[in-house]
């Protein structure tokens, strides 16, 4: 049983382990600043029903994404 302990305490874990952690938080954080209304496209737009990187946001896309965010 004491060996056990001994190797259990000499654990380090690998690069991939560590950043295994932080995958998920970043993956989202990107997601949510790629598809954030505006910033990537804009649905809808105000002149056009679908607009790309106009870095702008209405009120009618912030309610069609929280509207899509509830389904």
């Amino acid at each position: 049983m004491m060996p056990t302990l001994v190797l259990s305490l000499q654990y380090k874990p690998t690069l991939w382990e560590l950043m295994r952690d932080w995958a998920a938080p970043l993956i989202a954080t990107a997601l949510f600043a790629f598809l954030s209304p505006g910033s990537l496209f804009q649905m809808p737009g105000k002149e056009y029903p679908f607009q790309f990187m106009n870095m702008k946001t209405s009120v009618a896309s912030i309610c069609f994404y929280i509207d899509m965010r509830e389904r």
